[in-house]
């Protein structure tokens, strides 16, 4: 069983805080501009529906805008091969972002828009994180939400973790 964490990341603060939910569920991270073999290799299980549960996590762009890599992703996933995925196993959406900016971590709620429109079962409010998840003691909250979004779509909590620092 492969838990994905779908992210894109152009800092590393995202990168980093998928490590972390991944690490937190026993999940397999990979980024949907990266290497195109190991994106692969996540989506067929995905659409083997060997997938309890998808996380999905990015960064927030501009005035609010989700990164054309997350949304070229998106929309292959829910539109150009929506056949292949369907059904979607329960979905939960993390992203980083400045609280400087008006629009702060907008990318999570277009994402989760995007997926319930779809029809995908979101199962966790969207995790919001100031920049780096180590910053600001975010790094033990974002671990505790992955675990209670995990047990939102499965039923039952993932195996246990080694504590993160803040």
């Amino acid at each position: 069983m492969i838990v994905p964490v779908f992210y894109t990341s152009l800092s590393g603060n995202t990168e980093e805080a998928a490590h972390l939910v991944a690490e937190a569920v026993g999940g397999t991270p990979v980024d949907v501009a990266g290497d195109p073999a190991a994106l692969e290799a996540v989506l067929s299980t995905l659409a083997a529906g060997e997938a309890p549960v998808a996380f999905f996590g990015t960064y927030t762009w501009g005035d609010g805008e989700l990164p054309e890599a997350m949304r070229r992703f998106l929309r292959r996933l829910l539109i150009d091969e929506a056949d292949r995925y369907r059904p979607l196993p329960p979905a939960a959406v993390f992203g980083t972002g400045d609280s400087i900016f008006p629009r702060f971590c907008r990318a999570v709620d277009a994402v989760r828009y995007h997926l319930e429109r779809r029809g995908v079962r979101v199962v966790a409010e969207g995790m919001k994180l100031e920049q780096s998840p180590h910053g600001l003691g975010q790094a033990p909250k974002l671990v505790a939400w992955a675990r209670d979004a995990y047990r939102a779509a499965t039923g039952r909590l993932p195996a246990p973790v080694r504590p993160v620092r803040a």
